[in-house]
């Protein structure tokens, strides 16, 4: 019994020395495992490190070479519009001369055309109280012209103005009777010498609208927008040129009555207005007469301008 028991305490003792140097291995290989996967870890952590900075270079470096290439454009983008405004500004102050320019020489025209209008209406009024007898019974007493005297006879002295009207006193009576029942001649040189004192009205009456209009577009004129066109101003020009033309016409002589209607059309590209006017001008010379003798209506570009 005691040797079994010597025997098992030397078994135990033996085997409790294995199993303390197996302790002590399996204690040493988890450290070295240990050791190793910390040493992994930290690779793997540096190498993803690396990674993530590499990343975030390149992302900044994308990042900023974006933003270098939109405040170029910006920059050029920005220096196209100065420079598009600047010539716009130039442009502007060009039409703006222009405009300024045209304006002179319109109002010049008005003004030309005021007088000669003006001048036709006195002319006409003076034509009237020649041609239309007087309505008064003074009047009427004062436009008996005598026998034999013409009206546009120079004037002659006061003592035989005075001795003329005593011979012919007997028959102021009948020259009354006469004049009080106006003669049809008379009667149509009136209404005409009305009708054409009415159409100077309406003609200065338009002259003034279109001054207005002047006046309104050249008031709405901005730096930034543009207002009138090439063809407007040839349309604006071309009517006042026709109606200029129309008063010299009319005024010459001959019968005011004859009238010419033209209907053109044409295209502002092609041919300018006044080039127009001008051919127009010389075929109806040359087939219809005097120009003195004709009355223009125009109808330019779809728009009727009865003058």
């Amino acid at each position: 019994m005691e040797k079994m028991t010597e025997e098992i305490e030397s078994n135990m003792a033996e085997l409790s020395h294995q199993y303390e140097e197996r302790e002590k291995e399996l204690k040493q290989q988890m450290e070295e495992e240990r050791d190793t996967l910390e040493r992994w870890l930290e690779e793997k952590h540096r190498e993803e490190l690396q990674q993530l900075k590499l990343q975030l270079r390149l992302q900044l470096q994308e990042r900023e070479r974006e933003r270098e290439e939109e405040e170029k454009s910006r920059m050029e983008r920005w220096i196209k519009e100065r420079e598009k405004q600047e010539k716009h500004n130039k442009e502007m102050k060009v039409k703006e001369e222009e405009w300024r320019e045209r304006e002179e020489e319109m109002k010049q025209q008005i003004m030309e055309l005021k007088e000669e209008l003006c001048r036709r209406e006195e002319e006409l009024s003076i034509k009237t109280e020649k041609q239309v007898p007087q309505r008064s019974w003074w009047g009427l007493f004062n436009s008996v012209i005598p026998f034999g005297v013409s009206e546009n006879a120079p004037e002659r002295s006061r003592g035989e103005k005075e001795q003329q009207r005593q011979q012919e006193e007997p028959d102021s009576s009948t020259e009354l009777c006469k004049q009080l029942q106006p003669a049809p001649e008379q009667q149509q040189a009136e209404d005409r010498h009305e009708e054409e004192r009415r159409k100077l009205q309406e003609e200065n009456r338009e002259l003034k609208e279109e001054n207005r209009e002047l006046k309104e577009e050249k008031r709405d004129l901005k730096p930034g927008s543009v207002v009138r066109t090439l063809e407007t101003g040839h349309i604006r020009s071309f009517h006042l040129l026709v109606i200029i033309y129309w008063a010299r016409i009319s005024t010459i002589g001959g019968d005011i009555s004859q009238r010419l209607c033209i209907q053109d059309r044409f295209n502002f590209r092609q041919e300018r207005p006044e080039d127009l006017l001008s051919k127009r001008l010389s075929s109806c010379c040359g087939t219809e007469g005097s120009l003195s003798s004709h009355r223009w209506h125009i109808q330019v570009s779809g728009c009727s301008v009865a003058e």
